[in-house]
C-alpha cells in the first residue's frame, strides 16, 4: 500500500503489529507522523483494559479492542464481543469523580458523563444488546476483579466462575509493559 497512496494520506489501511500479529486499520497520515501503535500489546494500554483483555484471553473469547462503528461518530469503545453482540466500557475514575482532566484539556466529569450517556445510548439505538460497564475507579486486580465478578453482569454473559480466571495472571499482564 505505501506506493498506492502518499504519505499524508486520510485513507485508513490494515497494519499487523510485528510483535503480536494483532491488526488494525490506521490511517496513513497517522502512521506516517505516530508511527504504529499495537491496541493490544502496546505501553498505551491503560491498567483496566490490560486487565480485561487477559480475562476474555484466558477465556477464549474473541473481542476486538478499542473499536468504534460507523454509527459511533468516531468515539471508540473499550471493547467489542461480536459473538454476543457486547460493548465492555471500562470507567477510570475520570468516569465518577472531577480528576482535574478539564483543566487540562480534556473532559470535566459532566461532560465524560455525558459522553459516556451518548455512547451507552448510540450503541443500543444500533443494535448493540449486551453493553457492560465495570468500575475500574481503582486500577488493582482485587478492585477490578470485584467489580466483575460483583457488580457486571459478565460472569452471566459470559458463563464463567472466578475458579475459571486466573486473576494473578491478569495483574501481572495489566501490571507490566508488554511491548517486544
Amino acid at each position: 500500500d505505501a506506493h498506492k497512496y502518499t504519505m499524508s494520506s486520510g485513507k485508513k489501511i490494515l497494519c499487523k503489529c510485528p510483535d503480536c500479529g494483532q491488526e488494525k486499520m490506521v490511517v496513513i497520515n497517522n502512521l506516517s507522523s505516530h508511527g504504529f501503535s499495537c491496541n493490544f500489546c502496546s505501553d498505551h494500554i491503560s491498567y483496566p483494559n490490560k486487565f480485561i483483555y487477559s480475562l476474555l484471553s484466558q477465556l477464549n473469547i474473541n473481542f476486538i479492542p478499542e473499536q468504534s462503528f460507523p454509527w459511533s461518530k468516531n468515539k471508540k469503545y473499550d471493547i467489542y464481543i461480536p459473538d454476543i453482540n457486547c460493548i465492555i466500557e471500562n470507567h477510570g475514575a475520570q468516569h465518577y469523580i472531577e480528576s482535574g482532566f478539564g483543566k487540562l484539556g480534556g473532559r470535566t466529569l459532566d461532560e465524560e458523563i455525558q459522553n459516556d450517556k451518548l455512547k451507552k445510548i448510540r450503541a443500543y439505538d444500533f443494535g448493540i444488546k449486551n453493553y457492560v460497564i465495570i468500575d475500574c475507579s481503582e486500577s488493582n486486580m482485587k478492585y477490578i476483579k470485584n467489580s466483575i465478578m460483583n457488580k457486571s453482569k459478565l460472569p452471566q454473559l459470559l458463563n464463567f466462575s472466578d475458579s475459571d480466571v486466573n486473576w494473578d495472571l491478569c495483574n501481572e499482564y495489566a501490571s507490566k509493559a508488554i511491548i517486544k
